[in-house]
């Protein structure tokens, strides 16, 4: 990554994506029962997570970056009943409030005049996200659960205690087993 590039939510995801099928190759080379194989790819996947690690710090440190000279922050604005019936019908998310990045005295002078619609695709377009978020982190936790089953079943005892290390690692694959 270019020191430069911003760090989106979707490369998160990617890189996320990136070492959850990494692991999921793992059961290939288990079922094989090729050891020599599945501790390098552990390794690898090991690097995996330390650079999607470093992609969330990175992102999180854009996000503080960008409220720097900003004192205001996130503006939660209110929905009405109807606004958050309509994205909760939709998405199935109970959304009340959407927070709104404040661009300093800009958002102040702009929220009176903000329409409704505005408001409603703004909370739609979270309410998507937060939906796609939570699939993607289930998913990718629920195929790292069956690889880490598979790789315990395998006879190979430097196996064995490197998958009860990586559990008992709170970083593994970004934290996702923490959920």
């Amino acid at each position: 990554m270019k020191d430069k590039e911003k760090v989106t939510l979707e490369m998160l995801q990617a890189k996320q994506k990136e070492l959850v099928d990494g692991a999921l190759a793992m059961t290939e080379l288990a079922e094989k029962q090729e050891g020599e194989k599945i501790v390098e790819r552990a390794k690898d996947l090991e690097k995996l997570g330390k650079e999607l690690e470093a992609l969330a710090k990175a992102f999180e440190a854009q996000a503080m970056e960008d409220d720097k000279p900003v004192v205001h922050g996130i503006v939660e604005v209110q929905l009405t009943a109807g606004q958050t019936a309509r994205i909760e019908e939709e998405t199935g998310v109970h959304m009340p409030f959407v927070g709104i990045q404040s661009d300093g005295p800009f958002m102040l002078q702009y929220m009176p005049t903000a329409a409704p619609e505005e408001i409603e695709a703004l909370a739609l377009k979270q309410a998507r996200e937060a939906v796609l978020k939570e699939q993607a982190e289930r998913e990718s936790r629920e195929n790292a659960q069956a690889v880490l089953k598979e790789l315990e079943k395998q006879k190979n005892p430097d196996l064995q205690k490197m998958v009860e290390k990586l559990k008992e690692d709170p970083d593994f694959l970004g934290g996702l087993m923490n959920d």
